[in-house]
């Protein structure tokens, strides 16, 4: 009996096809509108028209000029669709505005391999130090945050994102996952296991910043955490971790370390007594 051949087409992913539908819409609905690559795309639609009229279509011209401000595929692709709709600003412009797609799916491309490439380094070196994942939950109750990190913080009092649900709880999007690990580490009841627990977390943070250069109110954060033991040697361990991590991605020779400390219960009350004097 012989067989069929079959051949199986990747699926195109929803991120994929959600981006493609975001930047035609972006590109598209504004043809006729404004420029959408520079104030000259007149011209080079004119000289489109006018290697289609004239049947030169090595030579592209204006005016009857030469005119190669602008690579010849750019003016064979209106030139192609004048042909078939006629000379209009759809068919002038939607060679650029393709191109507005195709460059958004390119450089999505290049992100997501980049970011694949950034967790997967992550995930290798914290596995070989025995951390294992934790996911926590993008919303928390808000009352968390606010007796973690301090009411009188500005990350609480300025930057968090909180809203009352209809049941009147306050809600809050995580602005940082320390207070999330340790909610899940005591709601589970790790404490009672023996031994130390070791976790490693990634995923989107959210504050309120003021809007400067590097700093995003959704950011992405990498971080670890160690459960149920007091020995210096722990921070030494994640001084280390976080050293073979960006050293797998080749940035060790573009990285300082710089070691400090807040100090004990009794400097620090004597730091902040000269701090408010000062």
């Amino acid at each position: 009996e012989p067989r069929r051949a079959t051949v199986q087409l990747p699926a195109v992913s929803r991120p994929v096809l959600s981006l493609c539908a975001v930047a035609a819409v972006t590109f598209f609905l504004g043809l006729g509108v404004q420029a959408i690559t520079d104030s000259d795309e007149g011209f080079y639609a004119e000289a489109a028209r006018e290697m289609v009229e004239g049947g030169d279509w090595l030579t592209p011209h204006f005016n009857y000029e030469d005119r190669w401000q602008k690579p010849v595929l750019y003016y064979w692709v209106a030139a192609s669709l004048y042909t078939v709709t006629g000379p209009n600003e759809f068919s002038a412009r939607a060679g650029a505005a393709a191109s507005g797609v195709g460059l958004a799916l390119v450089t999505w491309a290049a992100a997501r391999r980049l970011w694949s490439r950034i967790e997967d380094a992550a995930r290798a070196v914290f596995r070989a130090y025995n951390y294992q994942e934790i996911r926590t939950p993008i919303v928390e109750p808000t009352s968390l945050f606010v007796r973690s990190v301090g009411e009188e913080t500005d990350i609480v009092g300025k930057e968090m994102y909180t809203w009352t649900d209809r049941d009147e709880t306050s809600l809050t999007l995580r602005p940082e996952a320390t207070a999330s690990v340790m909610r899940a580490y005591i709601e589970h009841r790790l404490d009672q296991r023996t031994g130390v627990k070791k976790v490693f977390y990634m995923g989107p943070m959210f504050r309120r910043e003021r809007p400067q250069k590097g700093r995003y109110r959704q950011f992405y954060q990498i971080g670890t955490e160690i459960l149920g033991v007091e020995k210096p040697q722990a921070d030494i361990e994640l001084i280390l971790l976080a050293q073979q991590f960006l050293k797998s991605l080749n940035l060790e020779g573009e990285i300082r370390l710089h070691l400090n400390t807040i100090g004990d219960a009794e400097s620090r009350a004597a730091f902040r007594e000269k701090l408010v004097h000062y």
